[in-house]
């Protein structure tokens, strides 16, 4: 699949999700409003709304803000759909990552093989965060004496 229907599946997931599955605020509807404009209608059109209709000024602004950049439509849609990435619960992520599969040209071994290799890499990647982390944040371990310390002063009341 293309840009084109992960693009729609992320809108699809946005408008029929329900309420409290996706935490967006106001900045980022703000940002998928415009982009999606963007994407599907290109740069912005039409008069600057009245200071009086708020909403509609800040939907304007924001579109206008986008088109400014010069994202193009293919441009617009790839944007939003990694500001989908930031926000989408780990299923829609994965169906993204499955979309990006063409798993109807491809035959069951090399479809296995592709899935072994995304988590191999998935893994290294996780493996060198994990020790690049501990390697920065590492402290020692307390003494056996401190433990014992500890352990000591810990009152446990049974009843």
């Amino acid at each position: 699949m293309g840009w084109k229907e992960n693009f729609e599946y992320c809108v699809k997931f946005i408008n029929t999700s329900k309420p409290g599955t996706v935490n967006i605020d106001n900045q980022d509807k703000l940002t998928f409003y415009a982009l999606y404009k963007q994407a599907t209608l290109g740069n912005v059109t039409g008069k600057q709304p009245s200071r009086l209709n708020v909403v509609a000024r800040y939907k304007y602004d924001a579109w206008k803000s986008v088109s400014e950049k010069g994202l193009s439509k293919e441009d617009a849609m790839e944007e939003f759909i990694s500001n989908f990435k930031r926000i989408a619960p780990a299923d829609a992520k994965a169906k993204l990552w499955t979309n990006n599969l063409n798993l109807s040209n491809i035959n069951a071994h090399e479809k296995i093989e592709h899935a072994i290799n995304k988590i191999i890499t998935n893994f290294t990647t996780k493996s060198a965060l994990i020790k690049s982390f501990h390697k920065e944040k590492s402290v020692a371990p307390p003494s056996p004496t401190t433990w014992a310390a500890i352990s000591c002063s810990i009152k446990v009341d049974y009843f």
